[in-house]
């Protein structure tokens, strides 16, 4: 597959929301891969964040212990922490997939009679590819982040072509 579109990013500690991106797929690209990266998925240093970030994490964390939580117990909240991020795909407003696992790298492949998990299939139809990132937490200030859109002719669409300038 060759790349055909990337962006980069970094998101601030904190942030919620949603990225979108408006891509027209190429005629004929018939195979997509659609990949996002981003790094700093936990704390880079937990004792850190609860000095800076002490009373704030109390006061989330009494209406769920009924007391104010130990020492231990507001390290292994900040440990449990992580950002989250989620990759969600439409074709011309057609929902195409969502994927949400676990880890710092989303991808969505797209190919006749092969798609990825969370995926519905797909038959190679072009039209504008309507890419969503759902930030659910950002953790870490700077976070990077990549998405990057990769696309292939499919071979029976090669052959198909062949075929037509042979006649």
């Amino acid at each position: 597959m060759k790349t055909l579109q990337t962006f980069h990013g970094s998101l601030s500690r904190g942030f919620t929301g949603n990225i979108i991106f408006q891509f027209h797929i190429p005629d004929e690209i018939h195979e997509l891969s659609v990949e996002l990266t981003y790094e700093k998925e936990h704390l880079e240093d937990p004792v850190s964040y609860i000095e800076c970030f002490r009373h704030q994490l109390i006061r989330q964390a009494m209406p769920y212990l009924g007391r104010i939580p130990t020492d231990r117990q507001l390290l292994e909240m900040t440990q449990s922490m992580k950002t989250e991020l989620q990759l969600c795909i439409l074709i011309d407003g057609t929902f195409v997939g969502n994927v949400h696992m676990p880890g710092t790298k989303k991808k969505i492949l797209l190919k006749e009679g092969l798609y990825s998990r969370g995926c519905l299939p797909y038959k190679g139809q072009n039209g504008m590819l309507k890419i969503i990132v759902n930030v659910y937490q950002v953790i870490e200030n700077n976070t990077p982040w990549t998405l990057e859109i990769k696309g292939a002719v499919s071979y029976t669409h090669l052959r198909a072509h062949e075929t037509e300038a042979d006649l």
